[in-house]
């Protein structure tokens, strides 16, 4: 074992403003820093109607959600779709992709390899 805690809820995590985001929460529930992960990431995302991720894209890394409340508009690449509750999207390596928030959204994002670990 690392050290690190294997059970994390999520209000016993700090939140932070993702940048290149509006209106959006984010907390870093399984991360290097949270409970020792190397190799993914996974974050919940909390996000008011008419807030966003912007269109960007990450090189080096896969990159998912999964939505647990409410509906947005994803776009990933050229395909653009609503997506609500039950839902999951994969953006893969390199692709521009943005977030549109229809109703307040609850969403998972993942990431692999961890994005703290291809920012640095």
């Amino acid at each position: 074992m690392n050290g690190k805690r294997l059970f994390i809820r999520p209000e016993e995590v700090e939140t932070y403003i993702p940048g290149g985001h509006t209106g959006t929460v984010n907390r870093r529930l399984i991360g290097e820093d949270t409970v020792g992960a190397k190799n993914f990431e996974v974050v919940l995302g909390e996000l008011n109607v008419g807030g966003a991720a912007h269109r960007h894209s990450h090189p080096d890394l896969e990159h998912g959600y999964y939505v647990l409340e409410g509906r947005c508009q994803i776009e990933v690449g050229e395909e653009r779709q609503e997506v609500g509750p039950g839902m999951a999207v994969f953006v893969p390596p390199g692709v521009e992709h943005e977030l549109n928030v229809i109703e307040p959204l609850k969403v998972l994002v993942f990431y692999s390899p961890p994005l703290n670990r291809v920012q640095q």
